[in-house]
């Protein structure tokens, strides 16, 4: 159990290695975190790179994004394993009973903070109302509830073990098997790649390729989505804004082109400038290996099925 104080000392070669417990208070500079629970205070890691932006909308081979996570490659600090950033230890502690100091009604409640700074996110559970996950990227597991600010969310990135950028495509709730999900939160001056949204407040951003199955968005920068049900108020319906040559080859636009014809269930749909030119033959896009539409029958537009997650309990007053 860790309640205050400073946790590593920034080195980017030999540094500490939290593997499990209860992060309770301080500052985080370890160079990795295992497991456990963290309740409060920040969590910072080396990046000196922009999480957004730094992208070609026309065929993206790097971004920011890219670069940020290659910064974990070698000399680094602040990479987050797995684990639970939470305001509720139980979602973690199973083993012993929890208690809550009770507070009379008339005292003010301290709240805990929880910080995520210029750091890679690789798996696990951010569920924390006042919670902010700042100017980091996020790799794989699933977002509760918080703010989620300055970040990119499941981006076009080597990831780790790997030696070819991908995204991360296991997110189908409908089998109950997805790993990358957002559940619900805020959303604000953050990338949001080809996941599924099923829930909560987009302030500012943009977005590729993403299924939106509900929830407010005020101002959006939307390149190819797939829109079934909520608010939109504000910002740019781009569509299927990239060169075409005839044939898509680019691996990063087919992943976008095969989850929105994944989300409609059908095994065509509309390319930006394909009228460009006096060939009226069809145009095709070239296969890709894991990438072709399922065969699962799509959902009724405006009918989205939400899986839901456990609801958070009142804290004792």
């Amino acid at each position: 159990m860790f309640n205050g104080g400073e946790f590593g000392n920034a080195n980017l070669a030999t540094n500490s290695v939290w593997y499990s417990g209860e992060f309770n208070g301080g500052i985080f500079k370890g160079r990795w975190w295992n497991d456990g629970v963290f309740t409060a205070g920040d969590f910072q890691g080396s990046s000196t790179y922009s999480a957004v932006g730094g992208y070609s909308v026309d065929g993206m081979t790097t971004s920011n994004a890219y670069n940020f996570v290659e910064s974990y490659t070698q000399s680094y600090y602040g990479l987050w394993n797995t684990g639970y950033l939470t305001n509720i230890k139980d979602k973690f502690i199973k083993d012993k009973k929890l208690y809550s100091v009770r507070q009379r009604a008339i005292e003010r409640i301290q709240v805990s903070k929880a910080k995520f700074n210029n750091a890679l996110w690789l798996s696990g559970t951010f569920s924390h109302p006042s919670g902010e996950f700042n100017e980091s990227v996020w790799l794989d597991g699933a977002f509760e509830t918080g703010l989620f600010k300055s970040s990119s969310f499941n981006p076009w990135v080597i990831r780790p073990g790997d030696s070819e950028q991908s995204f991360n495509l296991n997110d189908d709730l409908i089998s109950g098997s997805g790993s990358c999900v957002w559940y619900n939160g805020r959303l604000e001056d953050s990338d949001f790649y080809i996941s599924q949204w099923n829930q909560g407040r987009w302030i500012s951003g943009t977005a590729f390729g993403m299924v939106w199955r509900n929830g407010v968005s005020n101002y959006m920068n939307a390149y190819n989505i797939c829109w079934e049900d909520g608010i939109w108020r504000n910002g740019n319906w781009q569509g299927s804004y990239f060169n075409f040559d005839g044939c898509v080859t680019d691996p990063f636009n087919k992943q976008i082109l095969f989850r929105v014809m994944d989300c409609t269930g059908t095994a065509s749909m509309h390319v930006w400038n394909v009228f460009k030119g006096s060939d009226t033959t069809d145009k095709n896009i070239s296969g890709a290996t894991g990438s072709n539409p399922s065969n699962r029958t799509p959902r009724t537009p405006g009918q989205p099925t939400i899986p839901q997650i456990p609801q958070i309990p009142e804290q004792p007053q």
